[in-house]
């Protein structure tokens, strides 16, 4: 039987405080995400998970849920094992089986993500037309600029105007969403889906039943 000296005895108690220390301080730091509202702030678009809220399109958003819905996956070709995904994904269009939509390779779940995702993001501040800066800017709600060939919605222009009508009626579903109080009708309405809890179902926005 081997002899444990008093030494080697507090030797052994510091080195295990030490670790426990060590693992502790670790738990800590990952259970505190540090605040991206300053990136997020600037490009549009992120969830901040130390804030607990995020932006799409520079909309504000208060639940992950609703973000999650509306944020696109980065796709690559050869990982896309759908015909009609394959498709969609060379010429930035819809798959009626999966009910995705892909857009300079990100694939969207969301129609109303789907249909901004066309728009060129741009800075209010670069905008000479009046009327394209006030839209731009949200203190208009704007209309198609025929002399600027395209329209805003939100900070993001479309050159193509059903492109851009699109994107207006997909922008008001969004402001809605926003506003819902159930996390889970609030994903329904931008994605065409069901809220298993209110038993609703949405189209474009809108409820077309409820059991």
């Amino acid at each position: 039987m081997r002899c444990v000296l008093k030494g080697e005895t507090k030797m052994r108690k510091l080195v295990t405080g030490l670790f426990v220390g060590v693992v502790a301080l670790g738990v800590s730091a990952s259970a505190y995400a540090e605040c991206t509202c300053k990136a997020i702030d600037a490009s549009g678009t992120g969830w901040c998970a130390d804030c607990k809220h995020g932006k799409v399109f520079f909309v504000e958003i208060g639940s992950e849920g609703l973000f999650k819905a509306l944020q696109g996956t980065k796709m690559k070709a050869e990982d896309i094992k759908c015909p009609g995904c394959k498709t969609a994904f060379e010429k930035n269009g819809s798959c009626d089986k999966c009910h995705v939509t892909f857009c300079d390779g990100t694939c969207y779940k969301s129609f109303v993500s789907a249909a901004m995702a066309p728009g060129k993001a741009t800075d209010p501040a670069t905008i000479k037309c009046p009327a394209c800066k006030s839209a731009a800017e949200g203190k208009s709600e704007g209309s198609y600029c025929e002399p600027c060939k395209g329209g805003f919605v939100g900070r993001y222009m479309f050159a193509a105007k059903d492109a851009y009508e699109a994107a207006k009626k997909a922008m008001t579903v969004l402001a809605t969403a926003t506003k819902t109080k159930c996390e889970t009708c609030a994903t329904a309405m931008v994605t065409n889906g069901t809220c298993e809890h209110c038993k609703v179902t949405y189209k474009n926005g809108e409820k077309v039943n409820k059991s």
